[in-house]
Order: C-alpha cells, then structure tokens, then sequence
C-alpha cells in the first residue's frame, strides 16, 4: 500500500511539471562572475577598460562569426537563435558582439536577456542578419538605441534564402563572395527587439512572409526554463518543437567590491571599443584602493595597458637608433682643439684639389671623343662573306 502511495504521488508530480506554463521564466539572478568563470574554459578575457572585460572564443574554424553555426525558430518571443556551441546560452542571448582587427570576434558581457541581439534585413529571396554592436542599448522606455552611430559592415551579415531559415547547421547555405554584397545592396532593413508584456522579443521578417517566399512550414517552439546552463537543448516531439533556455536576470550588488575574471589576457594592443559609449552599468563606481590594486597589478605584470582609442607607438630598433643619434668615443672627446681645426684644413684642401682635377676633366673628354666615334663604327664584313653572285662579277 504504502508502494502504491509513493507511485502515484511520483506521477501526480510528473504530471504537475508537464502541465507548468511553457513560457514561465525561472526566477533566480547571476552576476557577471558567472559569465567569467562559465565561459573561462572555452575562451580568454581580454582587457578593455577598467571593470570592462571582454571575451574571445578559441577553437574555432577560420570563417566562425556569431550568429552563423546554428538554426532559427519561431518561438512566442519571436525569432530565437538556436545553437549547440556549449556557451550559446551567453553570448547569443546577452551582451553585445564587436569584430577588432587584432582580436577577432569578442563578446561584452550584458544585463538584458533576448531570444537573439542581431539586426535584420530581408529581399525577394533572401533573408539576413547580423549581431547588434556593443554601442547598441536597450531600455524598455526607449526600446532599441545607439549612442554612437555604428552601421555593421557588408561582410558580417549572414544571407539565405528563406527555406534555408530554419534548417540545422545554416551557414552550410549561406552567401558568399561577392554575392553578399549585391543583396546586402538590394534588400531592406526589418524587424527590431523589443519589451512586450515583460518579455524581449526578436522582431525580424513575419513568419507568414518567410514561409510564403521559402514554400516551408515553420511551427511555433515552446520554450521552457531551465535552472542549468548545461540542460540547454532543443528537442522536438512529433511536430512540437521544445527549447530549454536558460535566463536568469543579471544584477549587480552595489555593496560588493567590482568582479573581474581569474584570468585575463593583457596586451600593449586593447581592443579598438570606446568604454564610454558601453552600458554605464558595466562600469562600476572606481574607488581609490581599487585604482591602487589596478596599478599594482600593472606594476607587477610589467605590462603598459594604453588607451582603446590609440595605438601602440612603435618600437625604435637599437641600430636604427644608433645611425639616427651617433655617439662620441672616448677618442673623440680626448681629441684637443688643434687636431680638430687640423684635420679640417687637410680636409678642405683635399676637396679644393678635387674640384680642380674635375674641372680639367671635361677637357680630356673632348680630345678623346673622335676615338671613340671610331671606335664606335661599325666594321666592314670581311670578304668571304659577301654574296657569290659578286665574287664571281669581280672576277
């Protein structure tokens, strides 16, 4: 009996967790701690600004930008970016993505959770994106903004054709060459993110639109929460689709001391983003001990952290230096006055007979020119190889 008590109570649970809302978030909260030490073991921090820190992927093919290894779904939040990368559930649902030409590809960390951060344009036939830039915020007052202009360039956006949208691995059917250029100049800005009924939503082309275009059906996934990144998956049962996101809300505790990673690579080259144009609550409050610990880490690594608006200066090789600036010997500073004033008056009368010498010089040019205009002639063939028929008129 008491079997029979703990069986159906099991499946009075079982049921009870199926039937929970398919959209109801998971209420607990992380800090950015959480992204350094989970996206640690796949990547590197990279120093921007103090408090600012951003992250690189490593292990990656050549041709890896955000946004392309994966798949689109239709979901109630919109289109939301499905991907099997073991750090999709960070960096494609917070933070911002910026390309540097030392770099690569980074990721800054954020506070706001969206079924994907890209930008849309769409065509006849086509449809395309391309992740948000970090100087791209959002505030559910003011909805998407910019505080600095930025417009993504050409080549980071990712086009297909609209029955390629929802297909596994969709960078497979991508554009390339110089086929993104042409429909990057024909297609049209679409869609935005936005905040509606206390959600983010992902705002590109109308799924009727792309299933009419790209002769497909595009049903609606469920989403459900998870309370562990390591759970995230899509799974699909029949022709239900189900993703376990993971989205707790980012906050930082004012009280507590600013968090950074463990380990953080420096360089004399920082990343080509302005900190003052990111997210003021990325950049905690400086306080003095902090500023002292900060050149105390500096001192003791050895490495000058300049500006992420300059350049390094380049580096003066030791002999190029050396024929720039000559130095004295000791010989020449032992050397008195008279040696010096003598070694210049043999030095100018050296140069008076040099110039003499060349002023006769062109005279003897002259006589020797007939020479060689005789010289020059060309000479006669000689006779054995003049024509027969010639020969034989002479005799």
């Amino acid at each position: 009996m008491r079997r029979s008590l703990i069986i159906a109570a099991l499946l009075l649970a079982s049921i009870g967790i199926a039937s929970a809302p398919a959209n109801a978030q998971v209420d607990f909260s992380i800090s950015f701690g959480d992204f350094y030490s989970s996206l640690g073991p796949y990547g590197e921090w990279v120093y921007v600004d103090y408090g600012v820190y951003a992250w690189r992927p490593v292990r990656i093919v050549n041709e890896w930008r955000p946004y392309t290894y994966g798949r689109w779904a239709w979901s109630a939040h919109g289109w939301y970016w499905v991907s099997d990368e073991p750090w999709s559930w960070a960096v494609y649902h917070y933070g911002r993505w910026h390309y540097d030409d030392y770099y690569g590809w980074i990721w800054i960390p954020g506070y706001d959770w969206a079924p994907a951060w890209v930008e849309w344009r769409y065509g006849p036939d086509y449809v395309g994106w391309a992740p948000l830039g970090p100087y791209a915020q959002f505030s559910p007052s003011r909805g998407l903004y910019y505080t600095r202009s930025y417009r993504a360039p050409y080549d980071h956006w990712t086009f297909v054709s609209h029955g390629h949208m929802t297909r596994p691995n969709v960078y497979r059917y991508r554009y390339q060459g110089d086929d993104i250029r042409r429909v990057y100049g024909e297609s049209r800005a679409t869609g935005t993110v936005r905040y509606r009924n206390g959600t983010m939503e992902s705002r590109g082309p109308d799924r009727e639109y792309v299933e009419r275009r790209g002769n497909v059906r595009i049903g609606t996934a469920d989403v459900v929460d998870v309370d562990d990144y390591s759970r995230v998956r899509a799974t699909r049962q029949g022709e239900r689709e189900r993703i376990e996101v993971y989205r707790p809300q980012v906050k930082r505790d004012e009280t507590e001391r600013p968090v950074r990673p463990d380990r953080v690579t420096r360089s004399d080259r920082a990343p080509s983003i302005e900190s003052r144009y990111l997210d003021q609550r990325m950049r905690p409050e400086v306080r003095e001990d902090d500023r002292a610990r900060e050149r105390a880490d500096r001192e003791r690594q050895d490495v000058r952290q300049p500006d992420a608006r300059q350049r390094p200066e380049p580096a003066v090789r030791p002999q190029d230096r050396q024929q720039t600036v000559p130095q004295a010997t000791p010989r020449d500073r032992e050397r008195s006055l008279t040696e010096v004033q003598g070694q210049d008056r043999e030095r100018r009368e050296k140069q008076a007979r040099e110039s003499q010498a060349a002023v006769r010089e062109p005279s003897k040019q002259r006589k020797a020119k007939p020479d060689v205009l005789r010289d020059s002639r060309r000479p006669e063939a000689p006779r054995e190889t003049q024509r027969p028929e010639q020969r034989l008129r002479e005799r």
